[in-house]
């Protein structure tokens, strides 16, 4: 049993409600691309660095118990779980950028898709069904009005090299 056993699990807990405020955004367009007039920030990118940070953490307590472990079984089971798990890589890495070096931000694409629903061949136009595309202001962002279908909305994490 961890010595640390409640502190993981509070942690988990933040990190699935921060994963719920994460998808907050899944397959939305916010105006100004989501900044927040009053501070000038993107809270997209504040929760995702937090996310980040709480994630890493939750490996960290548990690692912390091994290294001070005597029982080097546990050690060894413990650093190859580590390296044979990329998922824990990826969130430190993240996460040690955004602490010590560069901030993570986000990066955003719209894919929209329509069926074609007339072509003319002799003078080539083509024409398709009707999409629309909700664009929301951050006051929205807890209560959307509208929600979007037909479209993909794709925020991806990008860091300055």
């Amino acid at each position: 049993m961890y010595k640390s056993r409640f502190e993981i699990e509070r942690k988990l807990k933040q990190v699935t409600y921060l994963y719920a405020e994460l998808n907050r955004f899944k397959n939305r367009v916010f105006v100004n691309n989501g900044l927040d007039p009053e501070t000038d920030c993107y809270p997209l990118e504040i929760k995702l660095g937090t996310f980040l940070i709480y994630c890493r953490s939750i490996f960290q307590y548990a690692i912390k118990e091994v290294k001070e472990s005597s029982d080097s079984n546990k050690k060894m089971n413990c650093f190859e779980f580590i390296d044979n798990n990329g998922i824990i890589g990826f969130f430190k890495d993240l996460r040690d950028n955004e602490i010590h070096s560069l901030a993570v931000s986000t990066g955003g694409s719209i894919i929209l898709e329509s069926r074609i629903s007339s072509f003319d061949e002799d003078s080539v136009p083509v024409f398709g069904e009707k999409v629309s595309l909700h664009v929301e202001g951050l006051e929205d962002l807890i209560n959307p009005s509208v929600q979007n279908y037909g479209v993909v909305v794709e925020h991806k994490i990008t860091s300055r090299i």
